[in-house]
């Protein structure tokens, strides 16, 4: 094939690719995200358990 119809297939094809890799590096854009916040909270509720434990146990430590 010849002419305009050859270049539109060729660049739809690459298009596609683009397409094909943009959602890719957005997939795993969101999935880096996710798993921060998920790290930060996992944190955040080990830090109020050992808080929460280390407290009480001061307390039974210091009474009678």
């Amino acid at each position: 094939e010849c002419g305009p119809r050859k270049m539109n297939k060729a660049y739809s094809q690459q298009s596609s690719i683009v397409k094909d890799k943009l959602k890719t590096i957005w997939i795993i854009y969101s999935l880096v995200k996710l798993f921060k916040s998920l790290k930060t909270l996992f944190k955040i509720i080990i830090d109020n358990i050992y808080f929460n434990i280390f407290s009480n146990f001061d307390e039974i430590l210091e009474s009678e």
